[in-house]
């Protein structure tokens, strides 16, 4: 036989142990918060943040790429790459000079695979034009054998690259 009060005492401790499982989880929540906001958020975060954005979207860029060249001739050099260019020239004159300012004053090359090449002057420009070249370069040969979204985002990817190198010295330096 079904009871009334039976039912709604039964309603009564569900609901309470419902509502002490938000409690406990909003208590939770506030801890993480407290935790996340006493933490300072450093310059190698934000370049994680800016490397993870990019590389998501080349991810979904590159799911609608297609396998083959596409037959039709395009210029390598139009308004989207132009401007692509032209960041990508601005962004890497903004890090060679910040790097080398800041390598000048003493600070140190943290990117181990520009370390061994930022030890001198001579070093650090070859480095820069050879990555500016790269990443030209290979754009542009994605962009010959009809690879044209790959080349774009080639040009993206030196773009995101020298910006973030660019903002990781500005945060870590005075």
């Amino acid at each position: 036989m079904w009871n009334a009060d039976s039912h709604n005492d039964t309603q009564v401790l569900r609901f309470g142990r419902i509502s002490r499982a938000i409690t406990e989880f909003g208590r939770h929540i506030k801890h993480s918060r407290a935790v996340l906001l006493r933490r300072a958020i450093s310059g190698r975060d934000i370049l994680l943040c800016c490397l993870l954005v990019a590389f998501l979207s080349m991810a979904s860029l590159a799911q609608s790429v297609p396998d083959s060249p596409s037959l039709a001739r395009s210029r390598f050099l139009d308004k989207p790459n132009i401007a692509l260019l032209s960041s990508l020239t601005a962004f890497q004159v903004l890090d060679a000079y910040r790097t080398d300012q800041t390598l000048d004053e003493g600070g140190r090359e943290t990117w181990p695979v520009a370390r061994h090449f930022c030890q001198s002057r001579e070093g650090r420009i070859g480095y820069f034009w050879a990555s500016y070249a790269m990443t030209i370069g290979s754009s542009y040969l994605l962009h010959r054998t009809g690879h044209h979204k790959l080349a774009r985002m080639a040009l993206i990817a030196g773009n995101v690259s020298a910006a973030s190198g660019f903002a990781y010295t500005l945060a870590h330096t005075r």
